[in-house]
């Protein structure tokens, strides 16, 4: 299993909207939002690498609201 952190930046008044729509989205298995540089963290799982990619570019990235988004990869985990 891949996992991966999506940092996420968000037009102002839209942050629980977003939330709430990645909490819905197959593979989010968090969305949190947060205060610092960016305005949400969600956490993707998904069978492969690739397919993380096609959750944030086919289901994240098109979110009303979604201004910008960094994914980090897991590199190692239990």
């Amino acid at each position: 299993m891949a996992r991966g952190y999506i940092f996420v930046d968000i037009e102002v008044g839209k942050g629980q909207t977003v939330r709430e729509q990645f909490a819905h989205t197959p593979g989010v298995t968090q969305a949190d939002l947060v205060m610092g540089p960016h305005d949400l963290v969600a956490v993707v799982e998904a069978t492969s690498i690739e397919d993380i990619g096609r959750v944030v570019v086919r289901d994240l990235q098109s979110v009303p609201g979604v201004k910008n988004t960094i994914t980090m990869i897991v590199i190692g985990h239990d």
